[in-house]
């Protein structure tokens, strides 16, 4: 996931940071007017930003170019960002004369403005403003310039490093290192021996980012300065290879100077370096006020970069701000450059974090962050995470459904593809449209399951009509649920249970005599979820089949029943000791005493199997008349039968067998002692 930051964004912190670092003597020349609501000043500009965000109207924009006579410097120096904010680059022609305004505030808006609006190439009165007699203008010029790789910008910078005053050097330099200009590097390397130390770094930082390997040495020579800004020479050394430097870029970050730390953070983010990143959450979860937004956004935007799960763990966090820009940022992070460093299964995660998001989510800005970055992925991919995401039953998710419509996923595409794909896509869309919840998708996918040759997209069309719910489809899953093949009878069988109409009752009924055990479990499955009654299951307790009398069984212990109480007591007397071992279960999942004296007869059943069930069953009924019972298996034959009972005792909860248990510490044999001492260690514990 390493890459480079985009030269947009350096462009953007750069044009921050070189001001707060290095233009304060030109700023405190003229200072901005404090926002005052109620000033006519500030009121006119704030209607200028406010025209500025409806970008092509034409009205706004010349409301927006009227003001740039307005005699009010501020005014004026506000209008040409707003007209820059537009957009539209038409614009530049009237904003050129502008560059030669008396005030400097006006200028730099105005170089800001041109860089802003995008052109290929400088234009000529952009390079001329580097020969300005204010320095400010010129420094803000050479800032500007970076937003270009021409040759004309790279000959006017490196004209620049001739400049007398050191913030246009230094501007110049670091507008070099971010257009990674390479031809300039033997005109900036005799520059890491300036006398002055800020152009020694900012000729090193340049050389940094350029790449120019064969600085290092001069770099680490140079490398002298103790104090808050060394840790820039720790960064250009770290991008020319030497990674030992990474530590003492992170210590910037406990600086007591918020440029620095952003700075710092700044160069951590574009290294991806996984090293770096627990600094920088922390340092965003410390950071105040506008500060920390700030840097929240930094470490938004560079999340994607870092590899492994660190990264994926950063990301959780961040998609969890309150800010919905941090979130936007954060996801938009991981496009195409973002990902280039994930296994599938973290892809997966990946995938999963975001669609959990999506479903939550209520910004336009995040939702369309979120469906730009679905969309970068894999399709296929993509589609099946936001689709298993849907719950059964659940009603559409309109930002679910945006984002899927995005990647060609909606009920019209899928039912064509049903009706006359290959038949794997006819199977996989059969599947989807059970996912994607749309109750359109029902008649097409029971003439699937009703016409269709292919068994995966017959089951697939089975599967999901028990997704959709709709009882339109019971008829044909009925039908189903009789074919020959195994698997599409189970799926029908099991969407029957979904669907739960009591139509469905004797063919549900008819399946449990089926001879493959998965069509049986299914049916039973299916008729608890349909709430059959005990008189409807009396019967099938005695069937010849055992299969059967064990179906009926464990569907008693589901409905929860009681009055299917005196079928599985009988049942204890069944001449299979696997039906017998089901019925002690049945009782003790019923939960009813009256089961206790048909169960502690049982105790002495030939089977271990069936001891073992019937003993558990007395312990989870606590019914006090088993402890006698019970403390006679202590000493059973079967190891399985006297921990059972142990266990049992403890579970009576009555202070009669904690007794037994203790006097059985003393017991001549062995293997009751330590039965005793298991269970009363464990009863302890969990006291």
């Amino acid at each position: 996931m390493k890459s480079n930051i985009s030269l947009s964004t350096i462009i953007r912190h750069s044009l921050i940071i070189f001001l707060m670092t290095w233009a304060q003597p030109a700023l405190s020349q003229t200072k901005e007017p404090a926002e005052d609501a109620s000033s006519p000043v500030i009121r006119r500009i704030r209607q200028l930003r406010s025209l500025s965000e409806k970008g092509n109207d034409s009205a706004a924009r010349e409301t927006i170019s009227s003001a740039l006579s307005d005699p009010n410097w501020y005014v004026k120096g506000e209008a040409i960002r707003a007209l820059a904010r537009t957009g539209d680059s038409s614009t530049a022609q009237t904003i050129l004369p502008l560059l030669n305004d008396d005030n400097w505030y006006v200028r730099g808006a105005a170089i800001e403005a041109l860089s802003r609006l995008g052109q290929t190439r400088p234009h000529s009165d952009l390079v001329k403003a580097l020969q300005s007699n204010d320095p400010y203008t010129r420094a803000r010029a050479a800032t500007s310039l970076a937003g270009y790789r021409s040759p004309e910008a790279v000959d006017a910078l490196v004209q620049a490093l001739e400049d007398k005053d050191d913030l246009v050097k230094r501007n110049a330099l670091l507008a070099l290192g971010t257009i990674r200009a390479a031809s300039a590097s033997d005109r900036i390397l005799p520059l890491l021996k300036a006398e002055e130390e800020p152009v020694r770094r900012a000729a090193a930082v340049a050389l940094g980012l350029i790449g120019e390997k064969k600085a290092a040495e001069s770099i680490i020579a140079v490398d002298k300065d103790s104090g808050e800004n060394r840790w820039e020479y720790a960064a250009a050394l770290y991008r020319l290879g030497e990674m030992a430097y990474l530590d003492r870029i992170a210590a910037a970050l406990g600086s007591e100077y918020f440029d620095i730390r952003f700075r710092a953070l700044q160069t951590l983010a574009e290294t991806g370096n996984p090293r770096a990143l627990p600094p920088m959450m922390s340092l965003a979860g410390s950071e105040k006020g506008e500060q920390s937004l700030m840097v929240r956004m930094v470490v938004a935007e560079s999340v994607g970069r870092f590899e492994g799960e660190g990264g994926l763990d950063a990301l959780n966090l961040l998609i969890e701000d309150l800010d919905p820009r941090v979130r936007a940022a954060a996801v938009a992070s991981y496009t195409s450059a973002g990902r280039a460093g994930l296994t599938p299964a973290q892809e997966k995660r990946l995938l999963s974090t975001f669609s959990d998001l999506l479903r939550k989510e209520r910004s336009p800005q995040v939702i369309s962050a979120l469906e730009a970055v679905f969309s970068a992925f894999d399709k296929r991919v993509a589609a099946d995470v936001l689709l298993a995401s849907r719950q059964q039953g659940e009603k559409p998710n309109a930002n679910l459904i945006k984002v899927l419509a995005a990647i060609e996923v909606t009920t019209a595409n899928l039912v064509a593809t049903l009706k006359s794909g290959a038949p794997p896509d006819r199977a996989l869309a059969a599947e989807r449209l059970g996912l994607f919840g749309d109750l359109e998708a029902v008649p097409p996918l029971i003439d699937a399951l009703s016409s269709g040759e292919d068994t995966t997209v017959k089951v697939n069309a089975a599967r999901s009509l028990g997704r959709l719910r709709d009882k339109r489809a019971v008829d044909a899953l009925i039908s189903a649920a009789g074919s020959g093949e195994a698997d599409v009878k189970v799926t029908a069988l099991e969407s029957l249970g979904a669907i739960a109409d009591h139509n469905s009752t004797d063919a549900l009924f008819a399946a449990t005599t089926d001879e493959n055990p998965a069509v049986r479990d299914a049916a039973v499955k299916s008729l608890a979820a349909l709430g059959i009654s005990v008189d409807r299951l009396s019967s099938d307790a005695a069937s010849p089949n055992w299969q059967v009398r064990v179906a009926t069984l464990t569907t008693l212990a589901r409905l929860g029943d009681r009055r299917g109480v005196p079928i599985a007591a009988a049942a204890l007397k069944d001449p299979d000791p696997r039906v017998r071992a089901e019925s002690a279960k049945t009782l003790s999942k019923l939960g009813d005493t009256a089961g206790t004296e048909p169960l502690i007869g049982a105790l002495s059943d030939p089977s271990a199997d069936v001891r073992v069930q019937t003993t558990l069953a007395l312990g989870r009924l606590k019914d006090t008349r088993a402890l006698g019972p019970l403390t006679s298996l202590l000493n059973d034959r079967d190891p399985r039968v006297s921990l059972a009972a142990a266990e049992s005792l403890a579970r009576l909860q009555d202070p009669r067998a904690r007794k037994v248990l203790v006097s059985s510490l003393s017991n001549p044999d062995w293997r009751v002692r330590a039965r005793a001492a298991q269970v009363l260690a464990r009863v302890s514990d969990e006291g």
